[in-house]
């Protein structure tokens, strides 16, 4: 069975499996590895999050994570050629612009670090006109550690870098149509909004919540 193929460790008191993809060249993380794996834990686990690491190329998945029943499976993915930059230079983790005029102010920088998923609450309405988007709860999950002294200092919402829209998903590559940065976003009531005319949107749209330390999280809206 596909299971045989990890091994498992634990972070944060969350379950973690790493993907043996030495030993197992012709397998990926795939829905058959995923349903595999999610008949062996849902009935150890009620909700909660269960990690999967992997190499990126070896990861059939382009949404951050899967949701079975109540349990999110969140994927590592492994760059192959960021490796060998590591061991040259020290990391050093470049921070999120958060209005179109600072885009090109990044400082150059070579480093990896897994995703730390961010937390997001949203909701879409939409009518023959308007596409409504709300961000209800945004949350950073970056380590207070490795935030400044500002940093330290921002509420949840203002953590927030931008949002990248495919509003023509296919199902299977994200092309970035639209883009929203924090201060392009409207605030209402202690959520943020955003509106996309309909007839710009297809049968899906896929979102790209990222935060200004450059986490992400990925959804889809099926609007058939």
């Amino acid at each position: 069975k596909k299971q045989k193929q990890t091994n498992k460790k634990r972070v944060n008191d969350d379950p973690v499996i790493i993907f043996d993809y030495k030993k197992y060249p012709h397998s990926n993380i795939d829905e058959l590895f995923l349903d595999d794996v999610h008949d062996k834990v849902r009935n150890r686990i009620r909700g909660g999050r269960v990690y999967i690491v992997s190499p990126s190329l070896r990861n059939d998945f382009i949404t951050d994570y899967e949701e079975l029943d109540d349990i999110r499976y969140y994927f590592l993915k492994i760059p192959y050629n960021i490796i060998k930059e590591i061991h040259q230079t020290d990391f050093k983790k470049f921070r999120q612009p958060k209005s179109k005029s600072v885009v090109n102010a990044l400082d150059d920088s070579i480093g990896f670090s897994f995703n730390r998923t961010p937390s997001v609450n949203s909701s879409l309405r939409f009518d023959d006109s308007k596409i409504r988007i709300s961000i209800i709860d945004f949350k950073s999950e970056e380590p207070r550690s490795s935030k400044s002294i500002e940093e330290k200092q921002m509420n949840d919402f203002e953590l927030l870098s931008a949002i990248f829209i495919d509003a023509k998903y296919n199902g299977r590559d994200f092309v970035m149509t639209d883009v929203f940065f924090f201060d392009d976003l409207t605030v209402e009531d202690n959520q943020l909004f955003l509106e996309i005319n309909r007839n710009e949107v297809g049968d899906k749209i896929m979102l790209v919540y990222t935060d200004i330390f450059g986490n992400d999280f990925t959804e889809c809206y099926d609007l058939k």
